[in-house]
């Protein structure tokens, strides 16, 4: 994955292979669940030539799954 395209990593509907039959919004939910549901947070990185690494980081308690409903 070239450099350039990391800032767009997360956003859905972001691709640069148009016309291959996924919608595209796979790491856009991932990136929801982790910062949003569980807490924590995630990177990706990547090296020219090579493929993309993800960083995921999460805390001992996702606060928002224990919250009472109200």
């Amino acid at each position: 994955m070239p450099s350039r395209h990391l800032p767009q990593t997360f956003d859905a509907f972001v691709t640069t292979k148009l016309w291959r039959g996924s919608s595209h919004v796979g790491l856009h939910i991932v990136h929801n669940v982790v910062s949003s549901v569980l807490g924590g947070d995630i990177v990706a990185k990547s090296v020219e030539g090579g493929g993309p690494t993800f960083r995921v980081g999460l805390p001992l308690t996702a606060t928002s799954l224990l919250a009472p409903p109200s």
